[in-house]
């Protein structure tokens, strides 16, 4: 795929994941749908759960593979009309938090729901308010890595995650609840108030303490913990 030369193997992992997530979504083979279905699916990306820069990545991505399906110098007729706006979003994400800032952000993390926590963020392009609802019944795991069932604005939906899988799974096992299904994936983990849900500021916190730690100083950090 000539348009990915030169990315790094977690970018094209990333399009790949997006590709086939798109791909349930249209319903048909990518070389058969026409503009008026393509319409459809940016129509239910739109009014999807997923944050701000998951919906960009997915209309951006969209655009690059119909270029190179078609090969075509330029976006083809199916693509051509969509519109990437970013808004308030004055950064594409991986000018804001690259795979390698990533890392660093898991490795500044002193306990498994941390590192966690910061994996399956970044993968699944979930809001940090809905990864706080699920539960432990929530995740399941298989051959291929682990899916979460998401419950959105929308309804429920399955998310799909691969490299964070091994994370995750070694925090489920690690769980201080993990005998009960119900109770929520993300608990405190302090003396003072052990095993509750994690709150949504609490979250956050947890996110920029990590990044002063790791040594990110990117301009755009808090912008990112915005966009989810």
């Amino acid at each position: 795929m000539s348009v990915i030369k030169g990315y790094s193997k977690a970018r094209i992992l990333k399009y790949l994941e997006t590709l086939i997530k798109i791909a349930k979504l249209l319903g048909k083979p990518f070389s058969e749908a026409r503009k008026e279905d393509i319409v459809e699916v940016v129509r239910k990306i739109e009014e999807s759960d997923y944050s701000e820069w998951t919906k960009h990545d997915y209309k951006v991505i969209l655009r690059i593979f119909y270029r190179w399906l078609r090969r075509s110098e330029e976006y083809p007729e199916e693509v051509r009309w969509i519109k990437v706006k970013r808004g308030k979003l004055s950064k594409l994400p991986e000018e804001l938090l690259t795979v390698e800032d990533v890392r660093r952000l898991v490795d500044a993390a002193d306990n498994l729901r941390d590192k966690a926590f910061v994996l399956v963020l970044y993968e699944s392009g979930c809001r940090i308010g809905e990864l706080l609802t699920l539960r432990l019944r929530h995740v399941r795991f298989d051959e291929y890595g682990a899916i979460l069932i998401v419950n959105g604005k929308t309804g429920m939906r399955r998310v799909r995650l691969i490299f964070s899988t091994p994370k995750l799974n070694q925090w489920v096992e690690n769980h201080p609840l993990k005998d009960d299904p119900n109770a929520p994936l993300w608990v405190t983990l302090g003396t003072n108030s052990r095993f509750r849900p994690l709150s949504y500021q609490s979250a956050r916190c947890l996110l920029k303490r990590l990044a002063h730690k790791a040594g990110i100083k990117k301009e755009g950090l808090s912008s990112l913990v915005q966009a989810f």
